[in-house]
């Protein structure tokens, strides 16, 4: 590689570190700070169904006990740990819809509608680590 082309491609690497561009090219970037993977799921409880029950049920088992949280769309995290008010950001800031999942780790994450497929629900935050 010649000289110029070197320093061109460096000073492209720079302005991606520095202008936060950087994450794009390595993956999604996690919605909100976590040092271990967790997932919050906002939802109207009137509403949950046995199907629903059941895809909570399949996002919960791929984040370590205790960094699952499942609350009701009425109902803010005010006493809960900071992750928890974090993701529950997260889900303002996207819309305000339900049924939400908001899921990082320290890898990345996810913040969309709970799948409604069992198998995609089954997979969605296998990523994030366990």
């Amino acid at each position: 590689m010649k000289d110029g082309n070197q320093l061109v491609w460096v000073l492209v690497l720079l302005f991606l570190v520095f202008s936060g561009n950087l994450g794009s090219f390595i993956g999604p970037a996690p919605p909100f700070a976590t040092d271990q993977p967790s997932a919050l799921v906002v939802e109207e409880t009137e509403q949950r169904t046995t199907q629903l029950t059941t895809l909570f049920a399949a996002l919960q088992g791929q984040v370590p006990a205790g960094r699952y949280r499942q609350l009701d769309k009425d109902n803010p995290p005010l006493q809960d740990e900071k992750w928890v008010q974090d993701a529950w950001a997260v889900w303002e800031k996207d819309g305000k819809q339900v049924p939400w999942v908001v899921a990082a780790s320290k890898h990345g994450g996810v913040h969309q509608a709970v799948p409604t497929d069992l198998t995609k629900a089954s997979t969605l935050l296998q990523g994030l680590g366990k």
